[in-house]
């Protein structure tokens, strides 16, 4: 991943998007999914945690453990879903806070 301007945040999926793919709609239609997974739900939680941490420019240790407390609650049905409990998505989440902290540290107000 190349950073060219730390300000502004653009998903891989929207990048990805910007260009043709004469596929996209067969493949679309073969690889469809809309059960929710592990690996999606994490990159949805994380996310939003981290968005929140943007929005309110606070990236302290103890603002972002709220925000992944604040975030779980909403997504308690895919969580049971994919036979996951909140306490397993709490710790994943967990494991992010480093990396959130060191980009707001670089990067924040």
């Amino acid at each position: 991943m190349i950073i060219l301007h730390p300000d502004v945040l653009i998903s891989g999926t929207r990048v990805g998007g910007s260009t043709p793919c004469v596929r996209k709609a067969v493949l679309g239609e073969i690889y469809k999914s809309s059960a929710p997974s592990l690996p999606a739900l994490n990159g949805i939680l994380g996310h939003q945690v981290f968005e929140q941490c943007l929005f309110h420019g606070d990236f302290s240790e103890g603002f972002i453990k709220k925000q992944i407390k604040t975030a779980i609650p909403g997504y308690v049905e895919d969580i049971y879903t994919i036979g996951k409990s909140e306490k397993e998505c709490e710790d994943f989440l967990s494991t992010l806070v480093n990396n959130i902290t060191t980009f707001g540290n670089k990067y924040g107000p």
